[in-house]
C-alpha cells in the first residue's frame, strides 16, 4: 500500500511521462514511508491543539460554573457546599491544563476562597526573604529571628549566617562570624548544633548564643569575632549535645548520647557552675530526640519520628 502511495505521488511530482512509473531506490522509499506517518501525526496534533484545547477548556469551565452555582444554593448545608466547591475546583484544575481566561481566574479565586472559609484556612502571601540566592552548597537546617534580623544555621559548614533587614528584604552580613573559623587565634568552637537569639544586655553584647556538640558556647556579636566559653561538663562528661533552650535564668541542654537533659542556673546569660539533671528516676528515651523547649516547669521533647514528649519538673 505504501508502495502504491509512493508511486502515485512521485509520478505526479517528478518529471516524465505519466504512464512511466518513476524508479526510486529502495532507501528513498523507506525514508518516505517513515516520513509520511510522522507528517500525518504532526498535522493531527496541530489540529487538536488549535481546535481541541478551547473545546476542552470551555467544557470543563462550564462544568465548574454549574457546580459553583449549586454551591451558592447550599449555604445552610456546609458539608454539601464544601463538596460542591471541591468538585468545582477539580474541574477548574482540569480546565487549567488547556488554557486560562479572566472568567476562569475569577471563578478559581471565588471557589478557593469558599473552600478556605469552610475549612478555616487563612492564606498569606509568601515573598522571598533574601534579595539574592544563597550558594548552592548551603544547607539551612534552622532559623531563629530577632526584631530586626535573623540567623540561619548552615549544617554543611557548621556556621551561622546573619541577615539584616534592608528595605523589603534581607541582606547577608558577610562580616558576621559565628561558629568554627579557620583563623581562630585562641579557642575555637566545633560545628554549631543549635542556637538561640538572646538579648544583648550581657557582658559581651552578644545577640546570639550558639553551641557545639561538646559544650562550647559562642556568644556571637555583629561586627565582632564573638567570645567562646566552655560549659562546665557534667560528672559523666558530654556525649553529644543536640539542642539547647532557655527559660528565665536557666539553660537546658539536650545530650542524646548521655540520654540526659541538663539544667544550668545562670546570671546575665553566663553559666559558670556545673549542671544538674532535669530527670531523676524515670527518664524517657532521648536517643532520637532532635529538639527541646521549656515553658515554666514543662519540658517538651521533639523526636525525629514526629512524637512530642511532655515532662514536668518538680523542684
Amino acid at each position: 500500500k505504501v508502495d502504491g502511495i509512493v508511486k502515485d505521488t512521485t509520478q505526479k511530482v517528478l518529471p516524465g511521462e505519466v504512464d512511466q512509473p518513476a524508479q526510486l531506490p529502495n532507501s528513498v522509499k523507506v525514508i518516505i514511508a517513515i516520513l509520511v506517518p510522522v507528517i500525518v501525526v504532526a498535522i493531527a496534533i496541530g489540529l487538536i491543539n488549535r481546535n481541541g484545547k478551547p473545546t476542552y477548556f470551555n467544557g470543563y469551565l462550564q462544568q465548574a460554573q454549574q457546580l459553583s452555582i449549586r454551591a451558592d444554593g447550599q449555604t445552610t448545608d456546609p458539608a454539601a457546599r464544601l463538596q460542591s466547591l471541591q468538585e468545582s475546583l477539580y474541574w477548574l484544575d482540569k480546565a487549567g491544563d488547556y488554557g486560562s481566561s479572566d472568567e476562569y481566574n475569577a471563578l478559581h479565586a471565588k471557589v478557593q476562597a469558599g473552600i478556605d472559609d469552610l475549612q478555616g484556612i487563612i492564606r498569606i502571601n509568601m515573598v522571598p526573604a533574601l534579595a539574592e540566592s544563597l550558594p548552592a552548597k548551603t544547607n539551612i537546617t534552622q532559623i531563629v529571628a530577632s526584631n530586626s534580623d535573623f540567623y540561619a544555621l548552615d549544617s554543611n559548614t557548621g556556621q551561622v549566617l546573619r541577615f539584616f533587614a534592608s528595605g523589603s528584604s534581607y541582606e547577608q552580613d558577610t562580616a558576621f562570624k559565628c561558629g568554627p573559623s579557620e583563623n581562630a587565634v585562641v579557642k575555637d568552637i566545633g560545628p554549631v548544633v543549635d542556637m538561640l537569639a538572646i538579648s544583648n544586655d550581657n557582658q559581651y553584647g552578644s545577640t546570639l548564643l550558639a553551641v557545639d556538640a561538646v559544650g562550647n558556647l559562642d556568644y556571637c556579636v555583629p561586627g565582632d569575632s564573638g567570645y567562646i566559653v566552655s560549659l562546665q561538663a557534667p560528672d559523666m562528661g558530654w556525649g553529644a549535645i543536640k539542642a539547647i533552650t532557655m527559660y528565665q535564668n536557666y539553660l537546658y541542654v539536650l545530650d542524646i548520647s548521655g540520654n540526659a537533659v541538663y539544667r544550668f542556673e545562670g546570671s546575665s546569660l553566663m553559666f559558670p557552675d556545673k549542671p544538674t539533671l532535669f530527670f531523676d528516676e524515670k527518664i524517657p528515651s532521648l536517643t532520637n530526640a532532635i529538639d527541646i523547649e521549656i515553658v515554666g516547669y514543662e519540658l517538651y521533647i521533639l523526636r525525629s519520628n514526629g512524637e512530642m514528649v511532655e515532662c514536668t519538673y518538680s523542684p
